[in-house]
C-alpha cells in the first residue's frame, strides 16, 4: 500500500477495485458498485481540500435517480440478448459448413410441411370447386338405404311422383355405367350417362361445340352422343370438330352432335366431371343398359333454404308411394361439408407425417450443439471465470440453438414456396397459403427451443475450475 500511496501524492490515478473494506479506507475516494448501479460515491475531507462540519467524516454525494427497477430489468435483458445474438452469429460464421449441416434437417423439415400443407390445401380447394360445379341446391336419390343396401329400382313412375312438388325446378333422371368408346382405332373408356335433355341446364353445363340432344331425338331412342372435353380430347384431339362424326359405343355406332364441359371449370379436360359422354335417356334403356331401372334422380331446388324441406317432402312422397324407405336422398351441401372434414383431416395427417422430418431434424441440432458445449469447454470456463452466470452460458447456447432453426426455418419456407409453385398431384396443384408458413417458422422456432434447451442446459452446469483445466 506504501507504494501506492506515493503514486498517489506524485500526481498519478490509481484505481483499486477490491472487496476489502481496510483496502477501501486507506483510498480518498470510495465508489460502491453492485450489479452494475453506483450506490454511493464517498470522499475523504482531504480529498475534498478541507475539513467539513463535525469533522473528517465522509460526504456522500448526491446521485441521479436511478431508473425504475421494472426499467432496469428490461434495459438489462435487451442487452443479454443482444450480446447473445451477437456471440451466436459469431460462433455459428466460425464454422460455416457445420451450421449448414445443422440447419439442413430443419431447412427439410420445415419444407416437407409447408409442401405438404400446400399439397392438401390443393386437394381441398379442388375437390370444394368440383361439388360446388354441382350445386348446393341440388339433391339426388339413389337405391337402397343404410339397412337395405339392394333396395327397390327407381324408376320414372318415381320422377313422376314428385315432379309437382313445389319449390323444384329441374328433375333429371339418369342410368349410368363405364363403357368403352373407339373411334378409328383410339380406344377411351368413361362414365357413359342415359340423362334427359334438361341436363345441361340442371347441371351447369357449357355447351363448347354442336348441341344437346332434344325431346325427338330422346322419344325416338336415336343413337346420338354428347361428349365430354376428356373422351373429347382423347379420341379427336384439340383442334378437331367431331360433330357429325361416328364413335363407337358398346359396338353400335353413335353420332356425336355436341360437346359439352363444365361452366367454370378448367375447360380442358381435366375436371373430374368432363370424363363423361351423355346419350338420351330411352337410347340408353333400349341400346345399352336394356333395363328401365334409374341409377339416380338428381334435383334441383330454386333456392338453398328450400332444400331441407323439399328433401324431407320428396321422403315423405316416395315413402307413402313405395310402402317402404328403400332409398338414400343425399343433400349436396351435406356432402360438401363432409367433404371438407374429410380433406382437414387430410391435411392434418399430412402435416403430421411431414413434421417427422422436422423432429429428426431438431434432434440433428441438438447433438450438434452437444458437441459444441464439449468442444467450447474451456471457452465456457473462461466466461464463467470473467464473471459470466450459469443464466448467461444457458442463455447463449439455447440462442444459438435458436437461430439455427430459424435461420433454417426461413430457407425451409423458401424451398417449400419454391416446391410448392411447381408441384403437382395428378390434376390438383398445390395451393400456398399463410398458415401453413407462419406454422412451419413456428415449428421452427419450437424446435431450437426444445432440443437447444439441454445441451444449453449442460453448458450451464459445467463447473469453472473443471471447464479451465480442459484441454
Amino acid at each position: 500500500m506504501l507504494k501506492i500511496h506515493e503514486l498517489h501524492t506524485a500526481g498519478h490515478t490509481v484505481i483499486l477495485i477490491t472487496h476489502d473494506h481496510g483496502v477501501a479506507a486507506e483510498a480518498p475516494r470510495v465508489i460502491q458498485i453492485v450489479d452494475g448501479n453506483i450506490l454511493s460515491d464517498e470522499r475523504s475531507s482531504q480529498e475534498q481540500g478541507g475539513p467539513v462540519s463535525g469533522g473528517s467524516q465522509p460526504a456522500v454525494l448526491s446521485l441521479p435517480v436511478l431508473p425504475a427497477l421494472e426499467k432496469r430489468r428490461r434495459l438489462i435483458l435487451m442487452a443479454d440478448l443482444m450480446e447473445a445474438v451477437r456471440m451466436a452469429i459469431h460462433a455459428l460464421r466460425a464454422n460455416l459448413f457445420r451450421t449448414f449441416l445443422t440447419m439442413l434437417g430443419v431447412i427439410i423439415g420445415v419444407a416437407s410441411v409447408v409442401t405438404m400443407l400446400s399439397i392438401g390445401e390443393g386437394s381441398q380447394q379442388s375437390m370444394m370447386r368440383s361439388m360446388s360445379r354441382m350445386g348446393t341446391n341440388m339433391l339426388q336419390i339413389q337405391p337402397g338405404s343404410k339397412t337395405v343396401l339392394q333396395g327397390g329400382a327407381l324408376t320414372l313412375q318415381d320422377v313422376e311422383a314428385i315432379r309437382n312438388l313445389s319449390h323444384i325446378l329441374q328433375l333429371v333422371p339418369s342410368v349410368s355405367s363405364n363403357q368403352i368408346l373407339r373411334y378409328r382405332g383410339k380406344t377411351y373408356s368413361c362414365g357413359i350417362g342415359a340423362v334427359t335433355p334438361n341436363y345441361p341446364e340442371a347441371e351447369n353445363r357449357l355447351i363448347v361445340m354442336g348441341t344437346f340432344f332434344n325431346e325427338q331425338d330422346d322419344e325416338r331412342r336415336a343413337p346420338v352422343v354428347v361428349l365430354g372435353m376428356k373422351p373429347y380430347l382423347e379420341l379427336f384431339g384439340a383442334g378437331v370438330d367431331p360433330v357429325g362424326k361416328y364413335v363407337l359405343l358398346n359396338n353400335a355406332p353413335f353420332m356425336v352432335v355436341g360437346v359439352v364441359t363444365v361452366r367454370g371449370g378448367s375447360g380442358d379436360g381435366r375436371d373430374r366431371e368432363d370424363d363423361n359422354a351423355f346419350i338420351p335417356l330411352n337410347t340408353g334403356a333400349a341400346r345399352i343398359f336394356r333395363s328401365q331401372n334409374l341409377s339416380q334422380i338428381r334435383v334441383q331446388v330454386d333456392e338453398f333454404k328450400n332444400v331441407n324441406p323439399v328433401q324431407d317432402e320428396i321422403r315423405n312422397r316416395l315413402n307413402r308411394m313405395r310402402g317402404q324407405e328403400d332409398f338414400r336422398i343425399f343433400n349436396q351441401a351435406a356432402m360438401i361439408e363432409a367433404a371438407k372434414h374429410t380433406q382437414d383431416t387430410f391435411r392434418f395427417l399430412l402435416g403430421a407425417v411431414a413434421s417427422v422430418s422436422l423432429v429428426v431434424g431438431g434432434i440433428g441440432v441438438m447433438n450438434i450443439m452437444l458437441v459444441n458445449v464439449v468442444e467450447r469447454t474451456r471457452e465456457i470456463g473462461v466466461r464463467m471465470a470473467c464473471g459470466a452466470r450459469s443464466r448467461d452460458i444457458q442463455f447463449q447456447f439455447l440462442t444459438e440453438a435458436i437461430l439455427v432453426c430459424l435461420l433454417g426455418g426461413l430457407l425451409g419456407v423458401a424451398f417449400g414456396i419454391l416446391i410448392s409453385s411447381i408441384v403437382t398431384v395428378g390434376d390438383t396443384k398445390a395451393v400456398i397459403t399463410l398458415p401453413p408458413i407462419l406454422l412451419s417458422f413456428g415449428a421452427a422456432f419450437v424446435t431450437g427451443v426444445l432440443f437447444g434447451f439441454w445441451p444449453a442446459r449442460k453448458a450451464s452446469q459445467l463447473d469453472p475450475v473443471v471447464a479451465l483445466s480442459s484441454e
